[in-house]
């Protein structure tokens, strides 16, 4: 069963829709099946990918509806898909290689007030309900989410196994990372909901030479201890150069992007357990040796998965505690060293 991961922020401008499209490319890479669910009535991610379309001022004003290649998320909630054909009709194949989307488009803003207006019951779990029809096709599917907390929120939450959340070194992305958390505990206790959990939250557009960022990284990392990625993303501008012209990150970026995004992976991934970290950083750090880049892996979690691929090969582990094989360093946890 694929996981959903929703990447949610409250606060706007954190990054949230390029660490989704980002980490959905690096996933695909490694031959994960990827679905890009964007709820964002901005839809910037739709964009990204090359499947936004606008919409007729009839079909904006949901006087008239779209034509069938043209529905979206906005179709999922209005007309609350539940079949397997529905649900599939919405999915748009992308430019990457595994990688497809549910796309999103400005109608979807009239969304929130279609569903409370409508006043009927289950409303948290419209897309949840629509999701699992298909979620058996995918290894993950991630959700972009608006800068909200509303009704739509609400469901990618109800529907997500994890949730994850970009933050900018300052007080306002702080502020939307703290009404997540409450957002995620409210729903927990209130409606008794045990499937989701907190991921984890990191960095996006740092300027580690600042005394702020340093500051305020220590005190990320005493309140939120494992919870919080140490892999920060430093501020560049070809971030908001692919946001333009619309290339996958990995076959625009320099060789030191490359490296960047590679890091971002590695980052995100490595404190969830069974969701295939271990099998996907591998691949990735495969892929980027294929092309001729160095890499290491470096095990920060105490499954003893490195230690249990070094004895399958026989491989010699050094003093400084790793060992190579395929051109690859792998980096034991200090647990098992």
């Amino acid at each position: 069963m694929g996981k959903i991961i929703s990447i949610i922020n409250n606060k706007g401008g954190v990054g949230k829709t390029s660490s989704t499209g980002i980490l959905a490319e690096l996933l695909a890479f490694t031959g994960c099946r990827v679905l890009c669910v964007d709820l964002d009535q901005q839809s910037n991610l739709s964009m990204l990918f090359n499947c936004y379309v606008k919409d007729p001022v009839p079909v904006l004003n949901w006087r008239e509806s779209p034509e069938e290649e043209n529905k979206n998320i906005t179709e999922l909630f209005r007309y609350r898909y539940r079949s397997r054909e529905e649900i599939g009709s919405l999915i748009k194949p992308t430019f990457v290689k595994n990688l497809y989307i549910i796309p999103s488009s400005k109608r979807h803003q009239k969304t929130p007030d279609q569903i409370i207006a409508e006043k009927l019951s289950n409303n948290n779990t419209i897309l949840k309900k629509g999701l699992a029809t298909i979620r058996d096709d995918y290894d993950f599917i991630l959700i972009d989410n608006a800068p909200a907390s509303d009704i739509l929120t609400v469901n990618s939450i109800f529907a997500s196994d994890y949730v994850l959340t970009p933050v900018r070194i300052d007080g306002f992305s702080y502020k939307g990372l703290e009404e997540t958390l409450d957002t995620i505990t409210y729903i927990k206790e209130e409606h008794d909901v045990d499937s989701v959990s907190f991921l984890g939250t990191f960095v996006t557009q740092a300027e580690r030479n600042t005394v702020l960022y340093r500051d305020l990284k220590e005190s990320y990392t005493d309140e939120l201890g494992g919870k919080f990625f140490q892999t920060s993303i430093r501020k560049d501008i070809r971030v908001s150069e692919i946001e333009t012209i619309f290339k996958p990150i990995l076959d625009y970026a320099p060789k030191h992007t490359r490296k960047t995004v590679m890091k971002r992976m590695i980052g995100i991934a490595g404190t969830c357990e069974n969701i295939g970290v271990t099998h996907n950083a591998i691949v990735l750090a495969n892929f980027f040796r294929q092309k001729g880049y160095m890499v290491a892996l470096v095990e920060k979690n105490n499954s003893g998965a490195f230690e249990t691929i070094c004895s399958a090969f026989d491989e010699k582990t050094y003093e400084d505690g790793y060992y190579t094989l395929n051109g690859i360093d792998y980096y034991l946890s200090l647990i098992h060293i």
